[in-house]
C-alpha cells in the first residue's frame, strides 16, 4: 500500500495553512496579474514548479510580493523547514518546502497547495479550488466519490483528527510521489456534524465508508514530493 507521508503534519482533520496576512481576494487587478505572471512563466501544472531553485528563483518570477519566506515543521514537529509562500495573500497560495537540515532558501522537496487557510485573524478562508492544476487531475476540494473514480476503484484513508487523519492509501502508480489528505470543509471547524466524530481516530477506512461520503469528505491538501520518498 502506498503512502507518502506528508510533509506537514495537521493534528486536526482540517488541513490549513498560517497566512500572514490576508488581502482583498475579490480584486481582479491582482487576480489577473498573478494568471499573467503563472501563463508567463510556463506554469501549467504544479509539478512545474521543479525548475525553480531556491527562494531567489521564485522572486525573479514572481516578484518580491508575490513570495514571501517561513517555516513549517515536519516529523511531527521535530524539525524545522524553511518555505516559501507563493501568493501569500490571496485564496490560492502554493507552498514551496526546500530541504531540511539547512538554513537556506534552496534544494526544493515538494510542493503543496491546501483548500482551507487562517487567515491573521484565525478565521478559516475556502482556497480556490481550480487555480492550481496538477498532471494527473487531482485538486484541492475534490470530493472522496472524485477521488476513488480518479483512483480508478477503492481505496483506504487514515480516520480523521490524529497527526495522519485523513492520508489517502493507494496503490495506483499516478499518484506515486503524491501525499494526498482528505477532510470536511467548512468554515467553522467549532461545529462539526455529530457523524464527523464517527471517523475520528486511528485507523484505516474504505473509500465507500457511508459517512465519508455523506458528509461528504474533500481533499483538503496535496503535496507533490519531487524528492522520490
Amino acid at each position: 500500500m502506498n503512502f507518502i507521508k506528508p510533509t506537514a503534519i495537521g493534528l486536526v482533520a482540517i488541513v490549513a495553512i498560517l497566512l500572514t496576512s490576508c488581502g482583498n481576494t475579490s480584486d481582479k487587478t491582482s487576480e489577473k496579474n498573478q494568471k499573467d505572471l503563472i501563463a508567463n512563466s510556463e506554469i501549467l501544472y504544479v509539478e512545474d514548479f521543479a525548475q525553480f531553485k531556491s527562494h531567489d528563483d521564485l522572486v525573479a518570477r514572481f516578484g518580491e510580493k508575490e513570495v514571501v519566506k517561513g517555516e513549517r515543521y515536519i516529523e511531527e514537529g521535530t524539525v524545522k523547514v524553511l518555505v516559501s509562500i507563493v501568493f501569500p495573500e490571496s485564496n490560492h497560495p502554493l507552498t514551496v518546502f526546500w530541504k531540511a537540515g539547512q538554513n537556506q532558501y534552496k534544494d526544493i522537496q515538494s510542493v503543496e497547495v491546501s483548500k482551507m487557510l487562517y487567515d491573521k485573524d484565525s478565521k478559516i478562508i475556502i482556497a480556490e479550488d481550480n487555480y492550481w492544476k496538477f498532471k494527473n487531475g487531482l485538486k484541492t476540494g475534490m470530493t472522496i466519490q472524485e477521488l476513488q473514480k480518479l483512483n480508478g476503484g477503492p481505496f483506504k484513508f487514515f480516520g480523521l483528527g490524529w497527526d495522519f487523519g485523513g492520508s489517502v492509501l493507494t496503490d495506483n502508480k499516478i499518484f506515486k510521489n503524491y501525499s494526498m489528505t482528505l477532510g470536511y470543509v467548512t468554515t467553522d471547524d467549532s461545529k462539526m456534524p455529530k457523524s464527523y466524530y464517527d471517523i475520528n481516530g486511528d485507523m484505516e477506512l474504505k473509500s465507500d465508508n457511508k459517512i465519508a461520503n455523506e458528509l461528504p469528505l474533500k481533499l483538503v491538501n496535496i503535496e507533490y514530493h519531487f524528492v522520490k520518498k
